[in-house]
């Protein structure tokens, strides 16, 4: 998963002070401050700067897919599109080998740190650090920071960072489709496909369940090319309830359905009855989503339905203000990433 990780110089985000726009700028490191390693000469110089473009830093993508965090075709452009100016690229003599991001949601003050990946043969050297202090700079003192941080990490987010144990876990779980089965479907609700559904309603709905209001990613999400989905409406005031988006990830034969929100479990089993019997038929094909823990409903419903992937991925979404005003955890039965909320 997307985790910021790393070692670091003490630095509590909510006593920054310092909003970096998104401007040219370059951190150049000295050798000896990013560490000794085989791999660098004495006079190789490690620089770190903001993104230029998307295709500047799409090469995040094959370092996640090499990770195993399972993303999918499409993911770096939605997460690129919320705020170019929080994707950086750390380079060691002009060879990228590290990146990271920061993506801040201006309207409701928060920003999640993710993406955050150093080239295997360079870690050791600090460089993750540097990726981390540089994206440390551009948090805006009131915004509220998250990450989503594996378990053994936390007391160390705690102390350096600030970030606060919600009591948010999200757990993976995997499950083949032709095992979703016996859907209670409510009499009061239709069901309508996602693509071409008003993106404004959706976004309205995201922001009651998670707290954010992000429509640029909103229309890459749901509209990229062989994503799929549907919207729970009610039939009394056409009023959204719900909805779920599928994709196909890097993996092979493996779909991961995020994000699954709904009012209730009814609903959500629906969703997810529907996003998985699209596969059916499909030979070998699983599929995952990574649930808060707290929402017992959507831990009864998943664990009805899928088998439990016991490993790594269980991370805390942590904060360095406290969970954000408006997270319904009842409504949320799958998230949509772990490199952003």
């Amino acid at each position: 998963m997307s985790s910021w990780a790393f070692g670091f110089r003490s630095l509590r985000l909510s006593t920054r002070k310092i909003f970096i726009s998104c401007q040219p700028f370059r951190r150049i490191v000295s050798p000896l401050s990013i560490g000794n390693s085989r791999s660098q000469s004495s006079t190789s110089k490690f620089v770190m700067r903001y993104a230029n473009s998307l295709e500047d830093f799409s090469p995040v993508f094959d370092y996640m897919v090499k990770e195993g965090w399972a993303p999918a075709v499409g993911d770096v452009e939605a997460y690129y599109s919320v705020d170019p100016s929080g994707c950086f690229v750390g380079e060691l003599d002009g060879k990228k080998i590290a990146f990271g991001s920061i993506l801040k949601y201006h309207k409701n003050n928060i920003c999640f740190g993710g993406q955050l990946v150093v080239d295997p043969a360079y870690r050791g050297t600090r460089c993750g650090r540097e990726v981390i202090n540089f994206g440390a700079k551009t948090v805006p003192e009131n915004y509220n920071f998250g990450a989503d941080v594996v378990l053994n990490m936390a007391p160390t987010y705690d102390k350096y960072l600030g970030c606060k144990d919600c009591g948010w876990i999200n757990q993976r779980y995997l499950f083949k489709p032709s095992n979703v089965s016996n859907i209670k479907v409510p009499s009061d609700v239709s069901f309508e496909s996602i693509k071409g559904f008003d993106c404004d309603k959706l976004c309205n709905y995201e922001e009651k369940v998670v707290g954010i209001h992000r429509r640029t990613f909103m229309e890459k999400w749901v509209n990229f090319p062989g994503r799929y989905g549907w919207v729970a409406v009610s039939k009394e005031d056409q009023s959204v309830l719900g909805y779920v988006v599928g994709r196909a990830t890097a993996e092979p034969n493996s779909h991961s359905i995020a994000p699954l929100y709904a009012d209730n479990s009814d609903i959500a089993g629906v969703l997810l009855f529907k996003a998985a019997t699209r596969l059916v038929g499909t030979p070998q094909i699983q599929c995952f989503i990574e649930i808060p823990t707290s929402n017992e409903q959507a831990l009864k419903l998943v664990e009805q339905h899928s088998k439990r992937v016991i490993g790594e991925l269980v991370v805390s979404r942590m904060f360095s203000k406290g969970m954000p005003d408006n997270v319904d955890l009842n409504k949320i039965f799958g998230v949509a990433s772990l490199c952003t909320i």
